[in-house]
């Protein structure tokens, strides 16, 4: 663990506001002298700071925040099928005004190849999008019939959150949601464990 705060001097930050704290560089090495390996988006993490802007009377956080995905972060042996059947799906922190979250764009990334991306808006008619929970609000993407994508066997994806425009329900002031750079990323192993693959 590293803690790091100013040496001198009273730098206070602003309340009900959100930050981020990222990681420029670094010649960070293990005992044996390994270099440090991380993802740009593992560099970077975001916290709020108390204030009215940012919680309510019983001082939890009153912005919408993604609180869990499927497949969860790190998932293996991920159907090459998913986004043909059951789909990716995130839950919100409470409930969204669906418009707004349409008004989102997702990134599929092949972390194995580059070069094999796909990027699609969740407003588009290549894919279906289902909105369910009474308390939080649970988005489930997949394509649309007719407009099928297949994953490859034994790859690594990440799907990204390119851009959003999703704000709580009835918030006249539409105080977005706490965006992350990666909503999830999941590992394709399917030679591991032959029946996940639905191919």
């Amino acid at each position: 663990t590293m803690t790091v705060k100013l040496k001198s001097g009273d730098v206070p930050l602003l309340a009900g506001h959100r930050y981020q704290v990222r990681l420029i560089s670094t010649q960070a090495t293990d005992a044996q002298g390994n270099s440090l390996s991380y993802e740009t988006e593992e560099a970077t993490f975001t916290f709020a700071t108390q204030g009215a802007a940012t919680q309510g009377a019983s001082g939890t956080a009153v912005y919408p925040t993604i609180v869990s995905t499927s497949p969860a972060d790190g998932a293996v042996n991920v159907s090459t099928e998913i986004l043909n059947t059951t789909g990716v799906s995130l839950t919100f922190s409470m409930l969204m005004d669906q418009a707004s979250v349409k008004n989102s764009q997702f990134e599929l990334v092949d972390v194995t190849d580059s070069s094999n991306n796909l990027a699609f808006d969740l407003n588009s008619s290549f894919v279906d999008v289902d909105f369910s929970g009474t308390s939080q609000t649970k988005v489930t993407v997949k394509f649309a019939t007719g407009n099928g994508f297949s994953l490859d066997d034994d790859q690594q994806y990440q799907v990204r959150l390119k851009s959003t425009g999703a704000h709580k329900l009835d918030d006249a002031s539409k105080k977005q949601t706490k965006r992350r750079a990666i909503i999830q990323q999941i590992q394709n192993n399917v030679n591991t464990l032959p029946q996940t693959n639905s191919k």
